[in-house]
Order: structure tokens, then sequence, then C-alpha cells
């Protein structure tokens, strides 16, 4: 079946984000329970970055984090 099963005015209907917020926090909710002495402090946090299309993508500048495979440069 092509198409939302459900029409934006019905109580049971969810937007595209707002359901990878709730697949986040399903996926998120095991590792929580088992090790949740180890992450009682942590912060999960989901946020919209908006598109970027610039005239010259070599002159973006990216922050540090940021690589082109998609991997964190953060340690750990």
């Amino acid at each position: 079946m092509r198409g939302p099963l459900l029409p934006p005015t019905v109580p049971g209907w969810r937007s595209r984000a707002e359901r990878f917020d709730m697949a986040v926090l399903e996926a998120y909710e095991p590792i929580e329970r088992r090790w949740q002495d180890r992450v009682s402090g942590l912060d999960v946090a989901v946020d919209e970055i908006p598109r970027m299309c610039p005239n010259d993508p070599d002159s973006v500048q990216w922050p540090p984090e940021v690589v082109a495979d998609g991997r964190s440069r953060w340690p750990g």
C-alpha cells in the first residue's frame, strides 16, 4: 500500500520526524535499562538540521567533528 495509513487529521497520525524520535527512544530504552548506572547523566536529543545547498561546496566551513564518511572524530 502506498502513502500514509492515517491522514494527518486523526490522533494516531505522526510526522516523519515524530516517528524517527519514537524509533530513537525505543532503540535507547534497552540500553538505558541495562546500563542505567552508566548512562544516567546522558541526555539523548534529536535535532533537525536544515538542508544546505551552498553555491560553492568547497567554501563551507565544517566543524572539526564532522567528517565526510559520517563517522565522528570524537574519542570513544
